[in-house]
């Protein structure tokens, strides 16, 4: 999934969503994932169950190559930054069922 830096991306159950989860504990409109210049930025949409990077609950951080968040029950992995080349979420083992098709085959 190339993602174009001009564009915002939202996460969460919604189906309209651009990354759709199917995990409950994850918000029907979770986070947003946009370009903030020279990286990648994850922000928190007031979810329910939060965002978490590096074990705090964030409102907003900077998602750069390798950066690991959790979105409710579900941990992701930023394996490039926005705008460059393409943008892979990976889910965790435990949770790989509650993500979508689009997610669990690394966004493509």
């Amino acid at each position: 999934m190339k993602l174009d830096p001009v564009r915002t991306y939202t996460t969460g159950r919604d189906p309209q969503s651009d990354v759709v989860f199917q995990e409950t504990a994850i918000s029907w409109n979770h986070a947003q994932i946009y370009w903030g210049g020279t990286s990648g930025v994850l922000e928190d949409l007031n979810s329910t169950n939060g965002t978490y990077g590096l074990g705090q609950r964030i409102s907003l951080a900077e998602a750069g190559r390798g950066s690991v968040f959790r979105l409710g029950r579900v941990s992701a992995r930023w394996d490039s930054p926005v705008g460059h080349r393409r943008h892979r979420a990976t889910c965790n083992r435990r949770h790989r069922a509650a993500c979508n098709s689009n997610v669990s085959k690394g966004g493509q």
